[in-house]
């Protein structure tokens, strides 16, 4: 069961559909551990009073997938 809920935006959603190869498997891999594990399946996470709540996954050669917590109280 996962842990959290995990949707994309309209343009990542684009975006995801578009990736092909190696990028899109480390998306969709991506995906699946921020289910169930939120930001700690990220590479890192961004720290400061604007950004508190964005975590980042590098999916490969230069593509980056930004993940955000609507709120402080479900913070991933």
């Amino acid at each position: 069961m996962a842990n959290f809920e995990v949707w994309t935006t309209p343009v990542a959603d684009r975006d995801l559909r578009a990736l092909r190869g190696e990028a899109r498997r480390n998306a969709k891999a991506a995906m699946d551990r921020l289910e169930s594990r939120g930001c700690e399946a990220a590479d890192y996470r961004l720290e400061g009073d604007e950004v508190e709540r964005l975590c980042i996954v590098n999916l490969g050669r230069d593509w980056r997938m930004v993940v955000a917590s609507p709120n402080a109280t479900r913070s991933l």
